[in-house]
């Protein structure tokens, strides 16, 4: 599996996850929330991909996604103050969804693409 591709994948859903925040007025660092969900998009497309075995299904490949891209999110909330903050935790189901379509396209194309990163089927 392609390293390059298995980051596109990932960074490519982070982006989409994170622009969301384009929609939020009163928020002064877009740029950088949209640069970091990016990279977290690129992170757990990485570790979902490394956690496929030879053999997997298109299912397994989105529940990596949604586990990896839960606990993703959650960090986030957490690092941002979770529940004393004030906020809601838009970006847990924001990050699980991103996740789990990451990893089902990463376990439908990405996986058969060649050789890389993992084990190859």
């Amino acid at each position: 599996m392609p390293t390059p591709l298995v980051l596109l994948i990932g960074a490519a859903f982070g982006l989409l996850d994170g622009l969301g925040i384009l929609f939020a007025k009163r928020e002064p660092y877009k740029a950088e929330i949209i640069a970091a969900a990016t990279l977290k998009g690129a992170l757990v497309g990485l570790v979902t991909a490394l956690s496929l075995t030879p053999g997997h299904s298109r299912m397994q490949g989105l529940a990596l996604g949604l586990l990896y891209g839960i606990w993703a999110g959650l960090v986030v909330y957490l690092i941002k103050g979770g529940r004393r903050s004030g906020h809601p935790p838009y970006v847990i189901p924001a990050s699980a969804v991103s996740g789990a379509l990451a990893g089902l396209v990463i376990a439908s194309w990405a996986y058969h693409a060649g050789p890389g990163i993992g084990v190859s089927p």
